[in-house]
């Protein structure tokens, strides 16, 4: 194991991979385990200039976690580019753009306490850097 560093010293990331419990291959739409991990490590690197629209985000499903309906969407929800089944791959035509960064006004006192790099990041924001 390497030895820890903070995000704003990772290098740009070239390619997100994401968990999925379900997703609309037509739009990108998709649901995670409802925790918004996922999209508070995309914000993070968002906000940092490490990741950005033209970083593809792909996630790996079953055939039967494909749905046609709509999925249900939040404003940090992170949409995919591709959808890796067993038996192909699918490029998808995303309807939503990826997030800004963080949506703060989502972020919990729980979500700091259990994520501490919220907490720096907070103060750098309200710092303005």
């Amino acid at each position: 194991m390497g030895p820890p560093i903070k995000p704003w010293d990772s290098p740009t990331i070239d390619l997100v991979i994401i968990g999925s419990v379900a997703v609309n291959p037509r739009t990108g739409a998709r649901l995670g385990k409802s925790h918004g991990y996922a999209e508070i490590e995309w914000g993070i690197m968002r906000m940092l200039g490490k990741v950005g629209e033209e970083t593809p985000v792909v996630t790996t499903v079953h055939e039967l976690q494909l749905v046609n309906d709509e999925i249900p969407r939040e404003p940090f929800d992170l949409p995919v580019d591709i959808v890796v089944t067993p038996t192909r791959v699918i490029r998808v035509s995303r309807v939503n753009p990826k997030p800004l960064g963080i949506y703060w006004e989502y972020v919990t006192e729980d979500m700091v306490r259990e994520i501490p790099i919220l907490a720096e990041l907070r103060v750098m924001r309200s710092k303005g850097q």
